[in-house]
C-alpha cells in the first residue's frame, strides 16, 4: 500500500549548484531521507543563479523550498505528494521560496523547480540501526562538496556540512563515509576548519535508488566497494542542523 500524499519541503543550499534535502521525520510518510539537484526558473527564465546568489549573501539563513499551487491566494499554498513517486528525476514542479521560523519571508512565488539528479533517496527500515560510526553521505563537485548525516533511526540528527578535500581523492556518486567517532550530535562535524580523516566506501541499501542509479555500486545493505578510500576533509561549514523524533 503507498504512502498517502502529504506535505514535503525541502532545505536549499548551495554555493555553485543548488541542492534540495527533504525535510525527514519518523512517521511513515516522511520516513524518507532525499536529496536532489535542482534547477529552478522565473518567467520561463533561469533563476539558479539568483537563488545561489541570495544563498551566499545570506548564509545564515536557512531557506525553504515548498512545493504549492500555482496562483492560490492562500499565505501557505501547500501541494501534498506521494514523495516516492514525485521525487524523481526530471520532475517539475511549482514552489514557493521562504526563509525564517514562526513568521515566514517569502522570496518568491511560483517558482518552477526541476530536480535534475537525484543523489539519495531511502526510505527508512524496520531494520534499520544506529550507525556505529558518525557516517555521511557524501555528494557534489570537488569544488562544491557537501556531506548529510546518514539518518538511522529514532532518535538521530539532520545535518548538512559544506566541505573541502585536502588530499582530492575522487568522490563517487553515493559514497559514504565513515568516521572513526561514535554517531552522536555531540560527535558530528559542525566546527569550521577541522580537518578529519575517514573512509569512502560504495552504498545501496534498501529503499534507496543508489544500486538502480549507480549500477556500478556494491549492492546490498552496506557493503564496501573492493578497495575503501581514505581521505581528509576541512569542515566549510555546518548549513542546516535539527534533531528527528517521531514528529520531526
Amino acid at each position: 500500500m503507498s504512502d498517502p500524499a502529504a506535505f514535503h519541503e525541502f532545505a536549499m543550499f548551495g554555493r555553485k549548484r543548488l541542492y534540495l534535502s527533504h525535510y525527514p521525520m519518523f512517521h511513515a510518510v516522511h520516513a524518507y531521507q532525499a536529496i536532489a539537484e535542482a534547477r529552478l526558473s522565473r518567467g520561463g527564465r533561469d533563476w539558479t543563479g539568483a537563488v545561489l546568489d541570495e544563498l551566499a549573501r545570506h548564509p545564515n539563513r536557512l531557506y525553504t523550498l515548498s512545493p504549492s499551487k500555482r496562483g492560490s491566494k492562500f499565505t501557505r499554498r501547500r501541494d501534498d505528494w506521494r514523495l516516492p513517486s514525485t521525487f524523481r528525476g526530471g520532475k517539475t514542479f511549482n514552489a514557493d521560496v521562504h526563509w525564517g521560523g514562526r513568521k515566514d519571508q517569502f522570496l518568491a512565488r511560483d517558482v518552477s523547480a526541476t530536480l535534475t539528479r537525484i543523489i539519495f533517496f531511502r526510505q527508512f527500515q524496520e531494520d534499520d540501526r544506529h550507525n556505529r560510526r558518525l557516517s555521511y553521505i557524501v555528494f557534489g563537485k570537488a569544488d562544491d562538496l557537501y556531506l548529510a548525516h546518514y539518518i538511522a533511526v529514532q532518535p538521530d540528527f539532520d545535518q548538512i556540512v559544506a566541505v573541502e578535500a585536502v588530499n582530492g581523492a575522487p568522490i563517487r556518486p553515493g559514497t559514504k563515509l565513515l568516521l572513526p567517532r561514535p554517531d552522536r550530535k555531540t560527535t558530528r562535524l559542525r566546527r569550521k576548519g577541522e580537518v578529519t580523516r575517514g573512509e569512502l566506501v560504495g552504498m545501496a541499501g534498501p529503499g534507496s535508488v543508489i544500486a538502480r542509479q549507480y549500477p556500478s555500486l556494491t549492492s546490498g545493505h552496506e557493503r564496501a566497494a573492493r578497495r575503501r578510500t581514505r581521505i581528509n576533509l576541512r569542515v566549510l561549514g555546518e548549513l542546516y542542523y535539527s534533531e528527528i523524533d517521531e514528529e520531526g
